[in-house]
């Protein structure tokens, strides 16, 4: 009993740590146009591309209805931090909010673990907080999985878990963004599992039906934009023709930026390919490029019949234009040559210098993990599946880290290619490892009658 309280004791003191750590060197991150989809439901403003201050003016407008689960959240935040008077949002109040939910989870995590077992567990606990904390000093809607995560382990876990606790916690998560759909076909796979270990048609009944609900919600908000179609084909296809892995660009910002810099050589290497009147769009981006032509105020016909074609780009423009104009081959080779090759420290969204010091160092060495973040998962996922084959869980692993590359570019090109996949390190990095390291809880058998 001792040896416990002191374990959770020397836990709840390194999670303060970590916190205070995170607090220092992750200011708040720069809003690159997201924030909106978060705080339309908060009656908060902030302009896009802009360096929010530490507490954000409410204002009159009314909050829209959330259409995510930081959306949620935040309402439910904002409505409560009005009602004790407060006329501004403090984000370090968001922050420690979101990290205690975190250390709770965590906390739970580590009391179902065991020796060797407890020490992973606490490892890749402290390691996600460290990597990813800085999401939580934002309002991007990944930011609430980190706290979902050690409670994702603990539903699909636990011996008999309450029906509506766990349904909701499905819920939560596949909503927390629509890419998150991708994370459905685990979800299935371990609400399957759990009705083996712990039989209820109920529970198991009401779980699949949240993960079908959220699913076809989630595919019908990301599918059918125009970004993302606009994206898909002509910044997807696109950077796969002009080969942008051997751009000398290691991360989205500074590829987004070659390309435009160069924007008249390389759209005459790939030519007007799959748009009309001999435009040349290939590698361009919506953002500027595809709004510029949506919005245009030129009243031509060809003109008019460019922003048509922009609005209503579709999935099987992609497939008709990645039939004619480049190869499984060559969009595997680009995709997997820019997961392996990028900075995952997403520099255009989060700081890493400027602070001096301990602060710098401490930064600077996320920063590294981070920039190698592929390739140490990958090891870590070999090592993982070595010392603990279950071939369930080695599927799971593995397709969380392979398939993710590919759906994140059939998702929206590469645009902002490192920070979309962030989101599936984050989930892969805590619930991942533990699904294969901890034990599941076995159902109690059933007394049988003498």
């Amino acid at each position: 009993m001792l040896k416990s309280n002191t374990t959770e004791l020397g836990y709840i003191l390194a999670a303060l740590g970590f916190t205070l750590i995170a607090m220092a060197t992750t200011e708040p991150a720069l809003n690159t146009g997201d924030y909106a989809r978060v705080l339309n439901s908060m009656s908060l403003e902030v302009g896009v591309w802009k360096q929010p201050g530490h507490c954000l003016a409410y204002v009159s407008s009314p909050a829209e209805w959330p259409t995510s689960s930081a959306a949620f959240f935040g309402m439910i935040f904002g409505f409560v931090d009005r009602a004790i008077g407060s006329n501004c949002l403090s984000i370090d109040h968001w922050f420690l909010i979101l990290s205690m939910i975190y250390w709770i989870g965590g906390l739970l995590v580590l009391r179902r673990g065991k020796g060797l077992i407890k020490g992973i567990s606490a490892f890749l606990l402290f390691a996600s907080y460290f990597l990813f904390a800085g999401f939580l000093y934002s309002f991007y809607q990944e930011a609430v999985l980190l706290p979902l995560t050690p409670w994702l382990y603990l539903g699909f876990a636990a011996r008999n878990p309450s029906t509506i606790p766990f349904v909701l916690l499905i819920g939560f998560a596949l909503l927390s963004k629509p890419q998150a759909v991708f994370f459905a076909p685990v979800f299935f796979f371990l609400v399957i599992a759990l009705h083996r270990r712990a039989p209820s048609w109920t529970r198991t009944s009401l779980g699949l039906a949240m993960i079908f609900a959220t699913s076809a919600f989630s595919l019908a908000n990301t599918c059918c934009g125009e970004q993302n179609a606009y994206n898909r084909i002509f910044n997807g296809i696109g950077w796969t023709i002009l080969k942008a892995e051997d751009w000398p660009a290691p991360e989205f910002d500074q590829r987004h930026s070659y390309f435009y810099e160069n924007q008249s050589e390389l759209t005459s290497q790939a030519g007007p390919a799959c748009a009309p009147n001999q435009l040349k769009l290939m590698g361009t981006t919506y953002w500027p490029t595809g709004n510029d032509i949506r919005t245009s105020s030129d009243t031509s016909e060809p003109a008019i019949e460019n922003a048509e074609f922009v609005k209503n780009l579709n999935f099987w423009d992609f497939l008709s234009c990645f039939a004619s104009e480049t190869s499984a081959s060559d969009y595997l080779n680009t995709t997997f040559s820019q997961f392996f090759g990028s900075d995952f420290s997403v520099p255009y969204i989060f700081k890493y210098s400027g602070r001096g010091g301990l602060l710098e160092t401490i930064n600077q060495f996320r920063k590294l993990i981070l920039n190698h973040l592929p390739i140490l998962l990958a090891i870590a996922v070999v090592v993982a599946i070595l010392l603990r084959a279950r071939a369930w869980a080695a599927i799971l692993l593995i397709y969380l880290f392979l398939a993710a590359p590919l759906f994140v570019a059939l998702g929206d090109g590469f645009f902002e290619f490192e920070k979309h996949i962030l989101l599936h390190f984050l989930f892969l990095i805590c619930p991942g490892f533990l699904f294969l390291l901890l034990p599941f809880e076995k159902s109690e058998p059933e007394p049988h009658p003498e």
